[in-house]
């Protein structure tokens, strides 16, 4: 599998940004952060990001902040 198509679920996602589970769900429903895939079934089903949506997230807020330091 391949970083294009990898889905990280909510602890790898939070660890990955440096952010708690519960900051990533409200930047979500802020729509500050890219709303996760459904892999899962019915309401209450898997949700997960893939890698490349979230690293473009990352590359899009470190260059708003001017760049690494």
């Amino acid at each position: 599998m391949t970083n294009q198509t990898q889905i990280l679920r909510i602890p790898a996602v939070a660890a990955m940004v440096g952010m708690s589970k519960s900051t990533v769900r409200r930047m979500v429903l802020l729509g500050d952060f890219p709303a996760p895939l459904r892999i899962g079934y019915g309401p209450r089903g898997a949700i997960g990001w893939q890698v490349s949506t979230v690293e473009a997230w990352v590359a899009a807020r470190v260059a708003a902040a001017g760049g690494a330091r």
